[in-house]
């Protein structure tokens, strides 16, 4: 996944970083990069954006969209019956 986001992210503004999620792994290389480029064109497009007074320029997700990516993150752990807690499962 580095890899992949690294050659995503070539040409990037040099103060634009880049978070890939846990949910990430395992996912089709091809649909991650994709997502990856365009957010970092939208991320370019937002910063472009000097005409105006302040203003809502992306939208947040929505309660349904952000439950489903946290269920994804949920999805690749487990119980620890002994110890109570949640631990993260390996691939």
């Amino acid at each position: 996944m580095q890899a992949l986001a690294e050659e995503a992210m070539a040409g990037a503004a040099a103060d634009h970083g880049l978070i890939l999620r846990s949910a990430a792994e395992g996912e089709d290389e091809a649909a991650v990069a994709e997502d990856i480029l365009a957010m970092k064109d939208m991320a370019a497009a937002v910063v472009a954006d000097l005409a105006g007074g302040p203003e809502l320029l992306v939208d947040g997700p929505g309660a349904h969209e952000a439950a489903w990516r946290d269920w994804a993150s949920l999805r690749r752990m487990r119980w620890s019956k002994a110890a109570l807690t949640i631990t993260a499962c390996g691939r």
